[in-house]
């Protein structure tokens, strides 16, 4: 995720603040998740991690180059993050050593994932000395696959999409109500991106089109069951809403782009008023949409507003960089250029 980066990222005139007024808040005192290294060992490092998705895509990692002999099971993973929640608690931990906050880090979210998984009913139910249910609330979506094993969709590039999508909709026990249709679609578009051949289509343009045909080729498959088909309808209209209404500002200043999302995310006639609305599936669909509509070619400005939007920032940011990067490849990637001057976020 981008949220780690400590001091502003500057590329060809742009400016991305990112979590930099964080480091000096008491809100850092307050973070639940327990993964913030201590300022004074990040304060001079550029593009730290810090977030819990940046930990999250680290631990999978691990989790994969320490499996990758064996099929994906969550079932699997689950036991992988108690054993090592519970070996990383047993060593005493010496911040004066240097970089000794991150088995502290890695800790407590392997932790806090099982205790999660737990109260999911996430198979097997696994006795925990540490951890809590910090995150996972009964009855409140919260789109969890974006957070877990979205970056395995990689590897589908060239299924077929109604196998892509029932694959990744099923995988993520944490998911509830429509995140399983929202992280099977998200993953069938990822794919999407790594099996398409180079073309001069706007970055912008090519992710509406792939989301809205995947859209309507699942609304109509056989293999779509008619629940999945009602939530599907929900995401496709959403995703109107927040493509027509980033399209209306593409190439506007990025003051008023961000003031009409802001209007939009908390207009509870259009988008989830609860609680956790910035974790909610629907709204962070709506804002990758959103973001992708107002920025058109331009990469950088889509990180801009993403990081800067009321929203679980470092998550989106981190699907769209594994988006852009499935899209561009690495070598296109490196050479990309902020196309208007965004000023200091």
């Amino acid at each position: 995720g981008l949220a780690g980066a400590v001091s502003p990222l500057r590329s060809q005139g742009c400016t991305l603040s990112l979590a930099g007024a964080f480091y000096h808040s008491a809100e850092q005192e307050q973070n639940t998740w327990g993964v913030w290294p201590p300022v004074e060992r990040v304060a001079q490092l550029r593009g730290a991690v810090t977030d819990d998705t940046s930990y999250r895509i680290r631990l999978f990692e691990r989790f994969l180059n320490e499996t990758s002999s064996r099929p994906f099971s969550e079932s699997e993973y689950k036991k992988w993050l108690l054993l090592s929640s519970n070996a990383w608690y047993r060593v005493p931990l010496d911040y004066s050593a240097g970089s000794q906050w991150e088995p502290a880090m890695f800790r407590e979210m392997a932790a806090d994932w099982v205790a999660m998984m737990n109260a999911a009913g996430v198979e097997p139910p696994l006795n925990t000395s540490y951890g809590a249910n910090v995150f996972y609330v009964e009855g409140s979506p919260v789109v969890m696959g974006l957070y877990l094993y979205l970056e395995l969709a990689l590897s589908y590039a060239h299924r077929p999409l109604a196998e892509v999508f029932s694959t990744f909709a099923a995988v993520t026990g944490l998911d509830q109500s429509y995140g399983h249709e929202v992280t099977g679609v998200l993953a069938a578009v990822l794919a999407r991106a790594a099996a398409r051949p180079q073309s001069p289509t706007p970055f912008g343009q090519w992710f509406a089109r792939e989301l809205n045909a995947t859209l309507e080729a699942l609304l109509h498959s056989n293999a779509t069951s008619e629940a999945q088909k009602n939530n599907l309808k929900l995401l496709s209209s959403y995703v109107q809403v927040t493509e027509a209404a980033g399209s209306a500002v593409s190439g506007a200043p990025f003051q008023r782009a961000l003031s009409l999302y802001s209007a939009l995310v908390h207009d509870p006639a259009v988008s989830p008023s609860h609680s956790m609305r910035y974790q909610d599936p629907l709204t962070m669909l709506g804002l990758i949409s959103f973001a992708c509509a107002y920025a058109e070619s331009d990469v950088l400005a889509a990180y801009t507003l993403v990081t800067a939007a009321p929203a679980d920032t470092d998550t989106c940011a981190s699907y769209l960089g594994m988006l852009h990067g499935a899209y561009f490849g690495r070598r296109r990637l490196g050479g990309l250029q902020c196309l208007q001057p965004l000023g200091s976020v």
